[in-house]
């Protein structure tokens, strides 16, 4: 899922989620991704319990940038995940399934444009607040010539839009 959070950047909000019979009390998650292991150590009042009709869960969740998209992406091309909820006297491990890689992958596709837009979008801005400075009897930036816009739209950051 995206998330914008008060700085206005774009992250990740990431769900890890156990449902069992017997508690697991995880304080960290291991994700073995073709065999080669990452642990996230979490913080014991960032997860959440609870119980109904003999069933337990415990979930964690996480904002982040490009290292959760990183692990997503890694996941979703690998062969075989295992994830190993970990706790002071017990573990399990689950297997992450075609469907839910297939999901992680599309997850990061979309972080990923949501990102290239935004970036897009401040490049945008920038432009109309160089031509509000050039131009400023064109100003508010509806008023700004079409093709100073599309100057300042597909031009890279560090070229000027007046040429």
């Amino acid at each position: 899922m995206k998330y914008k959070d008060k700085s206005g950047d774009i992250r990740l909000f990431l769900i890890s989620y156990y449902l069992g019979d017997q508690w697991v009390f995880m304080d960290k998650i291991t994700y073995s991704i073709d065999r080669n292991n990452q642990t996230k150590n979490m913080n014991n009042h960032d997860i959440m319990r609870d119980n109904i009709y003999g069933n337990v869960w415990e979930t964690y969740g996480i904002t982040g940038h490009e290292d959760e998209r990183d692990l997503l992406w890694a996941i979703g091309n690998s062969s075989k995940t295992i994830v190993r909820f970990e706790g002071t006297n017990r573990y399990q491990d689950i297997t992450i399934s075609d469907n839910d890689k297939s999901a992680m992958l599309n997850a990061v596709v979309i972080y990923d444009a949501l990102i290239a837009n935004y970036v897009h979008q401040a490049h945008i801005i920038a432009r109309a607040e160089l031509a509000k400075e050039h131009f400023p009897k064109f100003y508010p930036p509806m008023a700004i010539p079409r093709s100073i816009m599309w100057s300042a739209r597909w031009r890279l950051p560090h070229q000027p839009i007046l040429a």
